[in-house]
């Protein structure tokens, strides 16, 4: 297994992995193997995926950066492929979770970015994000797309195609991103959705009803709508909270049959939880109970990951 290096910010300062309190904690997790060609190599909640073809790999997000990079080039390296051979990284939404990342696995890796045109802005000037545990600052590098989306797209490398509809709410550019995948012989649609929330976490931390800006209730409904018309038999959520897929990774560990990541109902039945959700919300019901997100999300067994 790949050492992982002592890890150094953008600022050139060192960073050390410490406790589930810290940022870095969170980074460290195994990568590992969904399918022959489809793979997890996030962080501890906020998924990363590479799909590898013959000719070149696709990156889904790219995580926090501020030291998570390292982690995700280990990971990749783990799995025996090569960080240079990654030809596209698609950026799900403008969050910090999702693109903190790419303007150094962009520099790494050579790899042209995808992004929504509607998220540019945010994308490629970057802004400071306030953490919401302990309010301390990360900064979010801008990072130059190389090809921003106006609509629905299919990317083509090698033998897969990629769908990447354009499912605004969560932000005005979120974007969702289907493709098939080969399970024991069997053919399969995996999907994942860029909507992984009711609302911007922070701007809900204290109870808040009101929706942020660029968050947009009808068209959460309307995207959801859009997707559950997609037949997705493979849920591979934005955060594995949503699909609880550090149990399905012990599952696939002790080689349980099929593989536990196949879940037919597992696709509508998040989209379905989520456009309910979003209908208290308009109704004026907190659905966080004052608590903000942190305090009531239930993370399901094995979300820590290896301890």
């Amino acid at each position: 297994m790949t050492m992982k290096p002592e890890c150094v910010g953008y600022d050139g300062k060192p960073l050390h992995l410490t406790n589930p309190d810290d940022g870095l904690y969170w980074f460290d997790a195994p990568a590992f193997s969904i399918t022959r060609d489809t793979h997890r190599i996030g962080c501890r909640d906020e998924n990363i995926y590479l799909i590898t073809t013959s000719e070149g790999h696709i990156m889904i997000d790219t995580g926090f950066g501020n030291g998570s990079e390292y982690f995700t080039l280990c990971n990749i390296i783990d799995l025996g492929f090569n960080p240079k051979d990654i030809k596209y990284i698609i950026l799900t939404h403008k969050h910090p979770d999702h693109i903190g990342g790419a303007k150094r696995l962009k520099e790494l890796t050579g790899a042209k970015i995808i992004a929504h045109k509607t998220d540019a802005y945010s994308i490629e000037s970057g802004y400071i994000h306030i953490l919401p545990n302990d309010g301390s600052e990360w900064p979010i590098y801008g990072c130059e797309i190389d090809h921003r989306l106006t609509d629905d797209y299919v990317l083509e490398v090698g033998d897969k195609r990629i769908s990447i509809l354009h499912t605004p709410g969560h932000t005005a550019g979120c974007l969702s991103i289907l493709w098939n995948i080969e399970i024991e012989g069997k053919e399969y649609c995996a999907g994942l959705t860029g909507i992984c929330g009711e609302a911007t976490l922070y701007d809900l931390i204290n109870g808040k009803r009101e929706f942020p800006a660029g968050e947009s209730p009808s068209d959460y409904h309307k995207s959801i709508d859009k997707l559950l018309t997609q037949q997705v038999n493979v849920f591979l959520a934005s955060h594995s909270c949503d699909n609880n897929g550090w149990g399905k990774y012990e599952e696939l560990k002790k080689g349980k049959k099929p593989n536990p990541f196949i879940d037919p109902k597992g696709w509508e039945n998040f989209l379905k939880s989520l456009d309910e959700k979003i209908s208290l919300m308009e109704n004026g019901i907190d659905v966080y109970e004052g608590k903000g997100w942190f305090g009531v999300k239930k993370f399901e067994q094995g979300f820590f990951g290896p301890q």
